[in-house]
């Protein structure tokens, strides 16, 4: 059994891992796949645990309590250093509904449940991600899960059998959760992304990297395979993106890589063993704690980062955590009353946001944030029920699509629009040849809607979709308006082709997303206008309009195209309601129509009312 002590490589992987995970979360261009340094992550960390575990047995003198005691004197402190920060500068500077949010996200990250809480609340690489400041404690949550249950299913299996059988029920266990993984990620890809089971596999490579290593090979082809194996982790980085169903079986490409790098335990290398690397490697987890929660207060507060800038007050923040606080290793008695504290704080905190700060009147819409600027939610729990509205009450439409779809049901129920719901989150209902692609409650919606066209072959059919993030996910490699013209075209075809010539089908274009959060910035000048802090970096200005930004794709004009084609597909433009030569409308009468990527309720009223007049 190998002896523990410090490994320079191990650090230097460190420090890949989270330069990987930070170049990413700032601009994925820099880094398309840098998130595969949680799985970088992962397998360290099992590593590390199965050289405690395994050498602590094999001497014994493996105690599961100092086990745990030592895991939360290494995480909890920093943990609840930023906690306490975010915490305590979001009093002054969050409205309530975000503040409460930050208060149950620190409370779930606290007791290391926040990847159940993330699973629950979003989808698979969610585009309100920039809204949650505590997502990326995630990771932490699954491997503190790891630690809890890791050394007494080694324990237990050591009780009924050897020393080597022990270490070969690593590999019944590495593949079993692998094999789960690449089957959840096809049916619940936030499930596969988020939960224990389908990323302790990760974990279980750098046990078994632990469990056997490579000790026979010679100085020369561990150098090859070293290299051999950081190349691969460097392609995986960029060949891979947001867009590539993960973890699955992709993930074990720089999973493998990994564990073969801490199995051949080649130090002789200047790439991982430099003072830079070693020195990032030391602070990679307070860097990790700090890089994420930074970007998002700063896009809260519409504040701007260079790249420079980002890095150097992550690094600073970094140093000071891990000197100050995580390089000390409080006692447990000592952590324990803080620890209690502080969760007790969030408590109170995700109850309301502490709306006492602000007047009765944004204390109320808080409380009913989703009523008011999230109306796709209200349908979120039931959009996989049959959802009939004001039956009986003139001309019957289907509404399908995505969450975009959702955005309007309460308005078109509250004018009496008699209508069908098919639609699913994340869902391209529409898209006919790609169920591949798509979670289980997406096919069955799906196959849903074409047994709805089956069976009604004259209601006509409204279709809202949010039609940019499709692009790779769903339908091709799309680098201009011609491309998605030509697929797009397609898939109508194929829908005309299964639905029907006998109905209309309204295809609903999309709007200008702003390049701002609005609601916070209109709550925050007009709530938290008396404090210090908020008086500082709140410059008090929220456009109205912005500029209209068409992108690489004009989706209107390949709309366009599609509606002079077939006689019976309309396109309803709403980017010619909402832009005009001074830009397009965000806020309208102090309130905002758009929080990126959805409609408040005052947006879907603002829309509904055209794409109603349409209709007529």
């Amino acid at each position: 059994m190998q002896k523990k002590k410090f490994r320079t490589d191990i650090n230097g992987m460190r420090a890949i891992a989270v330069l990987l995970v930070i170049l990413f979360h700032f601009d994925n261009s820099l880094a398309p796949a840098g998130f595969i340094g949680v799985d970088i992550f992962f397998v360290i960390s099992g590593y590390l645990m199965t050289s405690i575990i395994l050498t602590g047995i094999e001497n014994s003198n493996f105690s599961i309590v100092k086990f745990y005691s030592a895991r939360c004197k290494r995480i909890i402190p920093a943990l609840m250093l930023l906690i306490f920060i975010l915490v305590l500068l979001s009093y002054f500077l969050i409205e309530p509904n975000d503040y409460k949010k930050i208060g149950i996200h620190a409370r779930d990250s606290l007791l290391f449940i926040s990847n159940i809480t993330y699973f629950n609340e979003s989808g698979y690489f969610d585009v309100e991600s920039m809204e949650k400041f505590l997502l990326h404690t995630w990771s932490l949550s699954v491997e503190w899960q790891f630690y809890l249950i890791y050394p007494l299913i080694i324990l237990a299996i050591n009780k009924i059998t050897t020393s080597s059988n022990t270490k070969k029920s690593l590999i019944f266990l590495f593949f079993v959760s692998l094999i789960l993984s690449s089957v959840i990620t096809k049916i619940d890809p936030s499930q596969a992304y988020y939960m224990i089971h389908t990323r302790s596999w990760e974990m279980m490579a750098g046990g078994l990297a632990f469990a056997y290593p490579v000790t026979k090979a010679s100085e020369k082809n561990k150098k090859i395979l070293f290299f051999l194996c950081l190349i691969i982790i460097i392609f995986a980085s960029y060949f891979f993106d947001s867009n590539t169903p993960w973890p699955s079986f992709y993930a074990s490409i720089p999973v493998i890589a990994t564990a073969i790098i801490l199995a051949i335990n080649y130090e002789k290398n200047f790439i991982l063993s430099n003072p830079i690397f070693q020195k990032i490697g030391l602070w990679s987890y307070s860097i990790y704690l700090f890089h994420w929660p930074l970007l998002v207060i700063t896009k809260k507060l519409n504040l701007e980062l260079s790249l420079i800038t980002y890095l150097t007050v992550t690094f600073i923040l970094s140093v000071f955590s891990y000197y100050l606080i995580e390089k000390r290793r409080f006692k447990i008695v000592f952590i324990i009353p803080f620890y209690i504290i502080i969760l007790f704080a969030c408590q109170y905190i995700s109850k309301d946001g502490v709306t006492q700060r602000v007047d009765e009147k944004y204390a109320k819409m808080a409380e009913e944030y989703d009523f008011y600027y999230n109306p796709w939610m209200l349908y979120r729990s039931i959009q996989n029920k049959n959802l009939d509205f004001n039956n009986n009450n003139g001309k019957h439409y289907i509404i399908t699509g995505d969450s975009f779809s959702l955005m309007y049901v309460k308005y078109f129920d509250n004018v009496g629009l008699n209508f069908k719901l098919i639609s699913n989150e994340s869902c391209p209902t529409i898209l006919v040849d790609n169920d591949k692609n798509n979670s289980y409650w997406c096919n069955y919606t799906k196959n849903k809607l074409w047994k709805e066209l089956n069976n009604d072959r004259e209601s006509d059919l409204i279709i809202l979709m949010r039609w940019d993030i499709y692009n790779n996910n769903y339908i091709n490699s799309i680098k201009n308006t011609d491309d998605f013209y030509k697929i797009i075209r397609e898939q109508i075809y194929n829908l005309l082709k299964k639905g029907g010539r006998d109905r209309t089908y309204y295809i609903v274009g999309d709007y200008q997303q702003p390049n701002y959060n609005p609601y916070t910035c209109l709550r925050n000048n007009a709530i938290l206008s008396n404090n210090f802090l908020s008086n500082f970096t709140n410059d008090k200005k929220c456009k109205y309009r912005i500029e209209e930004n068409i992108g690489y794709i004009n989706y209107s004009k390949a709309f366009e195209l599609i509606d002079k084609e077939f006689e019976n597909v309309k396109f309803i433009n709403t980017r010619e309601y909402q832009c005009n030569e001074n830009g397009c409308d965000i806020i309208i009468n102090g309130e905002p129509l758009i929080i990126e990527p959805h409609l408040t309720k005052f947006g879907a009223e603002y829309f509904g009312e055209f794409i109603i007049n349409k209709l007529k």
